[in-house]
């Protein structure tokens, strides 16, 4: 990593092999924890999207947005964080249009103290994510870049997992991806992810930031009065006079089209037979198309 040096050593675990422990220093900043930054992202909900029998392609006229799944476990554990490490602020960054407001009244609800929304001069769907990670670190810079940053590992509609790592490297700071577990101190994050073959415990100072996966914690569920108090706590819109990554975002790929995987799926309904002669059809069936075999 370009801001950091790394220190790593094995030492001995409690079942005799090796617990591995890597130290990441960045070469500069540092200091007591006053913020900590969520990245989120407004998607459509994909379980609600149809496919065209004609074109194959996504239906997304009237499909509503959420926060994508893994966003949320990134602001419970920036919640779990702040808790460590002090009272930090927490600020919801997202790079969408000014409707994301009512999806990220969500993450407010839960403990965030202010939400972020960035929105460049060309269509969202026209952003890759070269140009996202540059938009992000562009407003964090300008804000003061946040001590912690925690993002989901991968959004629900692209999954290209590559935002957080691009916005590290484009602010200059160490990162620690699909993160196990953190621990937070006043100096530093530890965090334990999965190497393949046992667990990596690293040592990460400020500032870091860290990937989480919808595996690495349960996100806490707001209550009627913090949903109310969501409403008046600030969201700010910042469009693409604020920003020159927001007027030209730096786009690399631009996608051409968007297809779904075939299928040949039969969509044979059974209902108003018994559960026994059900069963039986769907194991006749099955055995018809060769899927299993036997008499």
């Amino acid at each position: 990593m370009r801001a950091a040096w790394l220190r790593a050593h094995a030492r001995e675990g409690p079942d005799g092999g090796a617990l591995n422990t890597v130290t990441l220093l960045p070469a500069a900043g540092g200091g007591a924890v006053t913020r900590i930054a969520i990245c989120a992202k407004h998607v459509v909900d994909v379980a609600r999207v149809k496919i065209d029998k004609e074109t194959n392609e996504p239906i997304l006229k009237g499909v509503g947005k959420k926060v994508s799944v893994a966003d949320k476990n990134a602001m419970e554990e920036a919640l779990r964080l702040k808790d460590a490490v002090g009272g930090a602020q927490l600020v919801v960054y997202t790079v969408g249009t000014p409707d994301a407001k009512d999806s990220l009244k969500e993450l407010l609800a839960m403990g965030a103290d202010k939400a972020v929304i960035l929105t460049p001069s060309v269509p969202l769907s026209q952003l890759d994510s070269l140009a996202t990670a540059t938009i992000l670190a562009d407003a964090m810079r300008a804000d003061g870049v946040p001590q912690i940053i925690v993002c989901g590992d991968a959004s629900e509609d692209d999954t290209s997992s590559q935002v957080g790592p691009r916005l590290a490297e484009a602010l200059g700071i160490s990162n620690v991806s699909i993160a196990l577990k953190t621990t937070g101190h006043t100096d530093r994050v530890e965090v334990s992810r999965d190497s393949g073959n046992g667990t990596i415990t690293i040592d990460a100072r400020f500032p870091t930031l860290i990937t989480v996966t919808e595996e690495t914690n349960k996100p806490r569920l707001p209550n009627i009065m913090q949903i109310m108090a969501a409403t008046k706590k600030p969201v700010e819109l910042r469009g693409p006079e604020t920003l020159p990554s927001l007027q030209h975002p730096p786009v690399g790929l631009v996608p051409v089209r968007v297809v779904a995987l075939p299928s040949d799926r039969k969509g044979i309904i059974l209902k108003d037979l018994p559960a026994a002669e059900m069963a039986q059809r769907v194991v006749a069936d099955l055995k018809k198309a060769g899927l299993i075999g036997g008499d």
